[in-house]
């Protein structure tokens, strides 16, 4: 009986463990394996916890623009258009519909056409719209994040860097932008920079500006304040993108809810790309034999049940993010980004022994120029992806490129 007692409390504690581990993982909100086996779990399971990324803005994510009603209803009156890459802040987010505030519009949008947190903060960096601004005079720029980091050089107020929130601390923002002349990605001390948003915000029915939207600066903070005023992509859309909704509105109080929303709350939704995008070769990109490797098993690892083709396609997107400079200036800025390829710094080193010279091909092919993927830089499988959603894609075995 007592031996019995023992080893129950032996499995609570081993369980508890488990828990103490995984609630860790939670509360740091760093990314964590924990091995059920370890802990002598019976179903066991290798569990990655991330903690997301809160952001009190929306992207829109549609290909023309989405309607902000008064109420969370498609059967409310229309008051607003949210057009192609504009943002709202965020009043109150429901399960199917979130309020929003955009320049003079106040109101409700179906969370179909919205991209929340971490996927907008991604949008607004790959647009280059998320911006740093300094709000100092002669304010340092670093290559780390602290005061002992080698000094890249001093920049004035009012100097303006893109913004790259994935390298991003409380106390220390990334920026890339030029500093003496040169191109860089380092950081300044998040005192002295305002986060500022520049895309365009909602127009209001019945005001008369139906053909441009302002493109605001909006500080994080809360503060707005208008920066510039460009052209928008209503005024080169061609003439069928241009078409009224009178089509759809004219036959919406006939349609139940879901048909209403998929016809009537987004307009010219996503369009498959024309063909297998052009095969072209552009300028090498230097790998180390390191660097190569570790392409080469993400490839593995995200599509090395693909064809050749596919494994490229793969390689490809990896290399167009690099020359981007969006999330960095290396290949382990790239693969280790927040929240891009998951569990890249423990998967690397696990399966890199396992790529094979197809993996490899691909990476150094990819490497030396030989594109065929265009300028995608996002990938997914077929089965999981809002095709609705993209402006162009294409689908090439069980991925669609974005």
């Amino acid at each position: 009986m007592e031996e019995l007692m023992n080893k129950n409390i032996k499995n609570i504690i081993s369980k508890s463990a488990a828990a103490v581990a995984l609630a860790a993982m939670l509360v740091t909100g760093e990314a964590g394996y924990c091995n059920a086996n370890d802990f002598g779990i019976t179903r066991a399971e290798i569990i990655t916890v991330k903690a997301a990324e809160s952001f009190d803005y929306v992207v829109s994510n549609v290909n023309e623009y989405v309607n902000v009603r008064a109420e969370a209803s498609t059967s409310s009156a229309i008051i607003g258009k949210l057009k192609k890459n504009s943002y709202g802040k965020i009043l109150s987010r429901g399960e199917k519909w979130t309020k929003i505030e955009s320049g003079e519009v106040v109101g409700y949008v179906s969370n179909k056409y919205l991209l929340f947190d971490e996927d907008a903060i991604a949008k607004l960096t790959s647009l280059k719209k998320y911006k740093a601004i300094v709000n100092a005079s002669k304010v340092n720029v670093r290559k780390g994040t602290g005061t002992d980091t080698e000094k890249v050089g001093t920049v004035d107020k009012g100097s303006r860097f893109n913004l790259i929130a994935s390298k991003s601390t409380e106390e220390w923002i990334c920026v890339r932008g030029k500093v003496n002349g040169k191109t860089v990605t380092a950081y300044i001390y998040a005192k002295y920079v305002d986060k500022v948003i520049e895309l365009a915000v909602a127009e209001a029915v019945g005001t008369g500006n139906t053909e441009n939207a302002a493109v605001t600066g909006e500080k994080v903070t809360d503060a707005q304040e208008s920066t510039e005023t460009t052209k928008t992509e209503e005024e080169t859309k061609t003439e069928e993108e241009n078409k009224t909704e009178t089509k759809a509105e004219t036959k919406e109080e006939t349609k139940t809810e879901t048909k209403e929303e998929t016809k009537t709350e987004t307009k010219a939704e996503g369009k498959k790309d024309d063909g297998v995008p052009e095969r072209t070769t552009r300028a090498a990109v230097t790998l180390s034999d390191e660097d190569i490797i570790k392409l080469a098993t993400i490839v593995y690892m995200e599509s090395n049940s693909e064809s050749y083709e596919g494994q490229l396609a793969v390689a490809n997107v990896v290399i167009n993010r690099l020359v981007s400079g969006i999330w960095g200036d290396t290949l382990d800025d790239v693969l280790y980004a927040p929240n891009q390829f998951a569990g890249a710094k423990t998967n690397i080193p696990k399966y890199k022994n396992k790529i094979n010279e197809s993996n490899i091909k691909a990476a150094k092919e990819a490497a030396a120029g030989n594109n065929n993927i265009g300028d995608y830089m996002y990938f997914r499988t077929v089965r999981g992806a809002n095709l609705a959603s993209y402006k162009k894609y294409y689908i090439l075995g069980n991925h669609v490129f974005h």
